[in-house]
């Protein structure tokens, strides 16, 4: 079993000294600052004067999709200028776990296990256009596609 970093890791005997672990370091590691992320939905005032317009059904579902792209945008491609570091930032982004020219399925296997076992579980799968079309042209030795399009999933 593994413990988290600053977790006790030992058995100690009756009346025996407890060893205390600083845990300050886990959150110092990044600097974060607020952001906000703005926008502005305009419509044309035929629509709000329109009583078969469901304005207020049509404006939180156009706000949240709004607010949606740009959050995904900026935690994947943010720069740290004004937004946070997104996750595909060259050099303060995620770890690099697997590079290759041409995708296989051992790839895939390899750069699942080379992510800690408490994430993988519920981890998601990041990748540009490219890279998912690669994957859906897998196939196993009996020709058939790995990719489920039913579920989206390749396990």
């Amino acid at each position: 079993m593994s413990f988290p970093k600053g977790i006790g890791k030992e058995c100690v005997a009756e009346g025996g000294s407890i060893n205390v672990s600083d845990m300050s370091d886990d959150f110092t590691k990044f600097k974060s600052e607020p952001h906000k992320i703005a926008g502005i939905v305009t419509l044309p005032n035929d629509y709000a004067h329109d009583r078969a317009f469901e304005l207020d059904k049509y404006l939180p579902k156009r706000l949240a999709k709004c607010f949606n792209r740009a959050e995904e945008n900026v935690f994947l491609n943010g720069d740290g200028a004004d937004k946070p570091v997104g996750v595909l930032h060259d050099t303060e982004g995620a770890e690099v776990g697997v590079t290759t020219a041409e995708i296989t399925f051992d790839d895939v296997i390899s750069l699942y296990m080379s992510v800690k076992p408490k994430y993988r579980k519920k981890g998601v799968w990041v990748m540009n256009d490219e890279t998912a079309l690669a994957l859906r042209k897998l196939k196993d030795a009996d020709g058939n596609y790995i990719w489920n399009h039913n579920t989206d999933t390749i396990w």
